[in-house]
Formats: structure tokens, sequence, C-alpha cells
């Protein structure tokens, strides 16, 4: 048999920056523009209503209330006092901001699941909220659910006929991060474009494409759009996780805070990290360790999925090996290493030759990093394998 480069781990650099509510302060909706149309007031020698027929608190002043009321209450660090305002909004035109807001001082306050709740029904019929939309998709993207990252995307797409306007580059560069996540790269590249074209754009975009561009092979292009982040972002552990990662430098990757809980995706990163520096170091049992949590969940990243099975290769375990790499091609079909380091397996380990050249040309389809020497692979084994 013909000498290929053993399977290989691939180092998970694709943490995603969310869009949500920041822990420290909160930016609300701005007033709508029903605020500035003050309720007309009786001159002077008017006759006062009586107690019978006092007028309703008119909402526009309640929201305008609420939102300085609300600011008072997160400057002294008590947001979650600030939630009967808002609740006391839900019956009005406000209802859409004050579904959000309580979500946001929710989330604020550590309650996320409730938050999250909230969030759901904000971005739903009849509401809405885009706002709301964009938080939903930031909580999923951080708790690492492609399932309901799936479900956000595709019900994004069957909402747009209901909502008005452009969506807000918070939400637009959230659906691009979503869809990278779940290895759908040309839905993520263009929606990316459209994003620019209309001029709109958040801080943590560039960073979105850095990772599109790592996840299709592009490491020079990776490292272009991560140049390009505003210091703020720059600085943020995910991002000087990932582009340590790129430069295969895992051990150099800083420690997670841990003054306040861990985001699970970036745990799990952290994870892969410590792994692939493991793995590198021969030490395949503490490899498998690392990876063994985060590959047993429901719908794992492919990269994670992928790691384990080369480590379980590595180690001789053949069939829980070959179980996670056919799994990692379920899971991230459009991911390029899987199919190359599923095709070595099947060629190496299984002899599977016809299953081998199916996954090599799904690798070059998918411009693998490699396609032109795995073309060269394929076509090698098509000969060596034809009946003479």
């Amino acid at each position: 048999m013909r000498h290929r480069p053993p399977v290989r781990m691939i180092v998970l650099g694709a943490a995603i920056l969310a869009g949500c509510a920041p822990r420290a302060a909160v930016l609300l909706p701005a007033p709508p523009a029903e605020i500035a149309k003050a309720a007309p007031t009786k001159g002077p020698g008017g006759t006062p209503p009586s107690p019978a027929s006092a007028p309703v608190p008119d909402p526009a002043h309640l929201y305008r209330d609420a939102v300085a009321r609300t600011r008072e209450l997160l400057a002294k660090g008590e947001g979650h006092r600030a939630i009967p305002l808002w609740v006391a909004l839900e019956g009005t035109s406000f209802a859409a901001d004050a579904v959000f807001n309580q979500g946001v001082l929710l989330q604020l306050s550590g309650d996320v699941d409730r938050a999250e709740d909230l969030y759901r029904r904000a971005a739903a019929p009849p509401l809405l909220s885009d706002p709301a939309a964009a938080n939903l998709l930031g909580i999923a993207l951080l708790r690492g659910n492609r399932e309901t990252l799936r479900n956000l995307v595709d019900d994004a797409g069957r909402l747009d006929a209901a909502r008005t306007g452009e969506r807000p580059p918070e939400l637009a560069a959230n659906l691009v991060a979503a869809l990278v996540d779940l290895s759908r790269f040309d839905e993520a590249e263009t929606l990316y474009r459209s994003i620019l074209k209309t001029g709109g754009t958040t801080a943590a975009l560039p960073w979105n494409r850095a990772l599109l561009a790592y996840r299709t092979g592009d490491l020079a292009g990776a490292r272009q759009f991560s140049s390009i982040l505003p210091p703020t972002v720059a600085a943020l552990w995910p991002v000087v996780a990932s582009r340590t990662a790129w430069e295969r430098e895992t051990a150099k990757v800083p420690p997670l805070d841990g003054k306040r809980p861990v985001e699970p995706r970036y745990l799990l990163l952290s994870r892969n990290l410590a792994a692939y520096d493991a793995w590198g170091r021969g030490d395949l049992d503490g490899s498998a360790a690392l990876l063994a949590g985060g590959a047993s969940g429901k719908s794992p990243p492919g990269e994670y999925l992928n790691n384990l099975g080369i480590v379980f290769a590595e180690a001789g375990r053949w069939k829980e090996a070959n179980i996670l790499l056919e799994r990692t091609v379920a899971e991230a079909p459009a991911l390029p290493e899987g199919w190359l380091n599923l095709g070595m397996f099947r060629e190496m380990y299984l002899g599977d030759v016809p299953g081998a050249l199916s996954c090599y040309e799904r690798y070059v389809k998918l411009e693998g990093a490699r396609k032109a020497e795995v073309s060269k692979w394929a076509e090698w084994l098509k000969k060596s394998s034809s009946p003479r």
C-alpha cells in the first residue's frame, strides 16, 4: 500500500463571539418614536377630571421612566429590580421591547434559562423582536447547542417575510456565526457579503468571517480577517485562544478566567486545545479523557468527534474510532478534514477502497486545502484497485 500521512487531529480554533447582552452593562432598545409624543395637558383653569374618569397612564411615559430607572439600577448592580417595570409594559405597544428587556435583565443576573425563554417569546410572532432573535442565537452559540441553532436559522428564514426592513447587523452577524458553526459555509459567505453590501457591521463580524475562512481551510484568510479586529474583540479569550491554536501553539493558550462561570462553548474549546497538546506529546489516554465528555453530547462539533476518533485509532480502538469518524461526516458534512480522515481510515484500516474513494472525492469537491494531493491519491487508488 502506498504511504499515506497519518490521520490528523483538527485544532478546534472556532470559538464564536455571540451577540449576547454584556454582563456589566446593557444598551436598551432605542425608545420608539411614540415617546416623543407626550400626551397633551389641560391649560390653567381647566376642570380637573373626576376620580372615575382618571386617565390611564400614558405607555410612552411609562416606557421613558422604565428606561431611566433601569439605567439607574444597572449602575448600582441591581438591574433585576427593574424587571417589574417592563412586565407592566407587556400589554402596550411596547410589548416587544418589554419582553426583550426582561430577558436582558435576567441574563445579566445570571438566569440564562429564563432569559432564553423570554427571548424565544419575543422573537416569535406576533412580537418579532430582532434584538431578541440575536440574543437567542447568541445563547445557543455559547452553549454549543447545534440542534437549537438549526431550528433558529431555519426559523429566521421563515420569519423574514413577516419582518419589515433589513435585519439589524447584530442579528445578521449571529446568523453568519450560526451558519459557520453548522458547516453551512456557502450560506454563511452569502449572508456575510449581503451584510457588507448594506453597509452594516458589528465589532465581531470580521471574527465570524475569520472563522469561516479557517473552517474552509483558508488559514491565510483567517489570519487576515482576525488582524482587523478592534482591540476590545482581539483581547477576548476565545479570540486569543483560537489565534494561538491556528499557529499550532496550543501550549501557549491562556487559561480561562476562573472568576465567573465558563461558557460551555469556551470550555469545549479549552479542552480540545489541551487534548491536542496532549496528543502531540503522545499522551493518548490524557487526550481521550479530555475529549470524551464533549464528544458524548447530543450534537458536538465535527472537529471534536474527528479528534477523538483519531485518538482511538492510534490507540488501537478501531471500532470506536470508526463510529466517531463516521459520525463526524454525519454531523459536519461540510467539514473537509472529516472526509479526508474517514477516507484514510477506510483505506488503511478497513481496506474499503470504494468507501475511501467516495470520501476523497467529497474532500476535493469541498475544496480541502490538500485537494491537489488527494486527487492524485484517488487516481492512484483507482488504478491500483482496478482489475487487470
